[in-house]
């Protein structure tokens, strides 16, 4: 899987990192050949775009993602992923109730696909790239989140 490793240009302590999914698509080919689509649970459902696990995402400097999917050959013979997000850095001028300024925001992408052989998983394809960071004062917006724990497939 590709990890996404990102630097901002804010001093560690002030910076605020928020991400939100754009996409995240996965499908899984059964032992049996059938496919299902799988989608992370929301709250609100409602799916992409969602905050993705917590607001903030992250406080350290630099901060990176590193999606993962879990790889069950008892029941799957294939995963293919297709993931997007924009992370947007903030700094935040101190404490609460101080409200955090958008710096500007990086989007990426990655896409994996694989199967497993009888013994062992292979990475059939791959890619993954990130914009360059693109400087901006518009603020992160999402109607729903995900805190990474549940999928539902059918």
């Amino acid at each position: 899987m590709v990890s996404r490793h990102v630097v901002g240009c804010v001093s560690h302590s002030h910076a605020v990192w928020v991400q939100i999914n754009t996409n995240d698509a996965l499908l899984l080919t059964l032992n049996n050949n059938q496919s299902e689509p799988c989608n992370f649970t929301t709250i609100p459902s409602g799916g992409d775009p969602f905050l993705d696990t917590t607001y903030p995402y992250d406080t350290r400097n630099p901060t990176n993602d590193n999606p993962t999917a879990v790889l069950d050959s008892t029941t799957s013979k294939e995963l293919i992923r297709n993931f997007s997000a924009t992370m947007y850095l903030m700094w935040s001028p101190g404490p609460a109730p101080s409200i955090p300024v958008p710096l500007g925001s990086v989007s990426w992408h990655w896409s994996g696909d694989v199967t497993f052989n009888g013994s062992t998983w292979i990475v059939s394809s791959g890619s993954g790239s990130a914009n360059a960071f693109q400087t901006s004062n518009s603020y992160p917006t999402w109607t729903g989140y995900s805190d990474a724990s549940s999928r539902t497939c059918n």
